[in-house]
Parts: C-alpha cells; sequence; structure tokens
C-alpha cells in the first residue's frame, strides 16, 4: 500500500462555484484507486452555499460503491487495521 502522502488526490472544483453536474462530470471520470477526493467547505469567494456539494455527494458516493469503491476515513488511510 502507498503511503498516504502518495495517493493521488483529486480536486472536486467545488470552490469554484460549479454547479452540481459540473462537479460530478469533474470527479467521476478522473477517480482511481487509492483517489482522495477534496471537497472544500468555502468557495472562491469566501462563501460556504454547501448545497451543491451536498447533492453531488448523494451522486457521487452511491457510483463509487457500485463501481466496487471500499470508501475509508482519512484516519483509516492513515492507520490501516486500526479501529
Amino acid at each position: 500500500m502507498p503511503a498516504p502522502g502518495n495517493r493521488g488526490s483529486l480536486d472536486s472544483g467545488n470552490w469554484r462555484g460549479l454547479d452540481a453536474t459540473a462537479i460530478v462530470n469533474n470527479v467521476l471520470p478522473r477517480v482511481q484507486n487509492d483517489s482522495i477526493i477534496i471537497f472544500h467547505d468555502r468557495d472562491e469567494k469566501d462563501q460556504a452555499d454547501r448545497r451543491p456539494t451536498v447533492a453531488v455527494l448523494k451522486v457521487i458516493l452511491p457510483a463509487l460503491r457500485a463501481g466496487g469503491s471500499q470508501l475509508v476515513t482519512v484516519s483509516e488511510l492513515i492507520n490501516p487495521g486500526e479501529p
């Protein structure tokens, strides 16, 4: 297993104020094994409209699971096998 620092990070682009469809189209085609998908809590105008991100997660998470991806927390990535 690669070290956590060697995993591929994938910026969702949600901070750019993209709509939900654009974020999905930015993430799903680019996700790979061991990808860390980054979602930001604010947009580039330092605001926090989380509605597009919440909508995207309702699409992306089931799609990743259906494709066989295992979703884990950052803690599980850093310390696999620990409770």
